[in-house]
C-alpha cells in the first residue's frame, strides 16, 4: 500500500469521528417547546385557583431561571428545569382541582342533609 492510500485510509476514520464528535456537540437545540408547553401550563394552572399553592410560584420561577439557561446556551440545565416547572405546576394544578372537589363534596353533603331535614319534617 502507498502512503498516500495510506493517508487516505487513516485520515477518512479520523475526519468522519471528527464530524460526527463535532454534530453531536452542536445538535443540542434550546428546549423551546418544553418550555412553551410549560409556559402553558403554568397560565392554565393559574385559570384553575392555582395560585395560591407555592408550586406554582416555584414553576414560575424555574421557568424563568430556565430562560436564564437558554440566554446562556446551557441547554441541558434550561431542559431539565423545565421539566422541573413543569412538575411543579402539574401539582400545584392538582391540588387547585383537590380543593375545588373537597369544597364541591361539603356543598353537596349541605344540600343532602337540607333535603334529609326536609323529608323528615315533611314525614311528621
Amino acid at each position: 500500500m502507498t502512503t498516500k492510500k495510506l493517508r487516505h485510509w487513516v485520515g477518512t476514520p479520523i475526519l468522519l469521528g471528527s464530524f460526527i464528535l463535532f454534530a453531536g456537540c452542536s445538535s443540542k437545540q434550546p428546549p423551546t417547546e418544553k418550555m412553551a408547553t410549560t409556559e402553558a401550563f403554568i397560565l392554565n394552572a393559574q385559570t384553575k385557583d392555582a395560585r395560591d399553592y407555592v408550586e406554582l410560584r416555584q414553576a414560575q420561577d424555574k421557568l424563568e431561571q430556565a430562560k436564564a439557561a437558554v440566554q446562556q446556551k446551557e441547554y441541558d440545565v434550561a431542559e431539565r428545569l423545565a421539566d422541573q416547572a413543569l412538575m411543579d405546576a402539574k401539582l400545584a394544578e392538582a391540588k387547585a382541582e383537590a380543593a375545588s372537589s373537597r369544597k364541591a363534596a361539603v356543598e353537596m353533603q349541605k344540600s343532602i342533609d337540607t333535603l334529609k331535614r326536609e323529608v323528615d319534617r315533611a314525614t311528621r
